[in-house]
């Protein structure tokens, strides 16, 4: 009774060694420990960042989690579908597209008949996908994203409206960049107050634009 008393104890504080080195080692990363989030000016936010600058996106990139034989098992048809719906919806817009040219409406698909179909191709059977990984999402983001700033050109002129489907475009595809990578949680704070602190005065720019034109 009192051997096993002794493993019981040794065990425990074996849990906790580990908890603590664990810990460290994500610290020393750019992470943070359990519970500690340090107010971004702060020499604790910096030592992170600068640790996360350091070696972060490096191991990001080693780490990619890549898709494996199970998720092409289980959804890979879903991948196949979306490129023969693409590929087939593209011949038919691009076939049609002297028609399509004659309704107003429909012409900006008539502009980028390839663009229309892969958007509207890829976006219908995404959402079947259970849990895709991260690297995944980034591709569909960049797929779908790609094709809408086409249509997009072939619907707007240039201004602010362009610029604002541009920026939330870019924004999308940065943000699930940064999943995959699966940067610190330091460089992941920056991007975040950066995003939100630039956002704001482009929105301001383009309000004054949009009143500039009505006047």
């Amino acid at each position: 009774l009192a051997l096993q008393d002794q493993v019981g104890t040794l065990q425990t504080r074996l849990t906790t060694l580990t908890a603590e080195v664990e810990g460290l080692l994500s610290f020393s990363r750019g992470g943070v420990l359990v519970n500690a989030s340090p107010a971004m000016f702060s020499t604790h936010y910096v030592a992170q960042l600068a640790a996360a600058l350091k070696d972060g996106v490096q191991n990001g990139l080693a780490q990619v989690s890549w898709p494996g034989k199970a998720f092409f098992v289980r959804q890979g048809w879903i991948i196949v579908l979306q490129g023969a719906l693409s590929l087939v919806l593209a011949l038919v817009f691009f076939r049609h597209r002297h028609q399509l040219e004659q309704v107003e409406h429909w012409q900006f698909i008539a502009k980028r008949p390839i663009a229309a179909g892969l958007l509207v191709g890829v976006m219908s059977l995404a959402v079947f996908y259970e849990r895709p990984p991260d690297i995944l999402r980034l591709a569909l983001s960049v797929l779908i994203g790609i094709a809408f700033v086409r249509l997009v050109r072939g619907m707007m002129e240039g201004g602010w409206r362009r610029q604002f489907v541009y920026g939330l475009v870019t924004l999308s595809i940065t943000t699930n960049l940064c999943y995959v990578l699966g940067l610190p949680l330091a460089l992941f704070r920056l991007y975040i107050v950066v995003a939100a602190l630039v956002s704001p005065l482009y929105c301001l720019r383009w309000a004054a634009e949009s009143r500039h034109l009505r006047e």
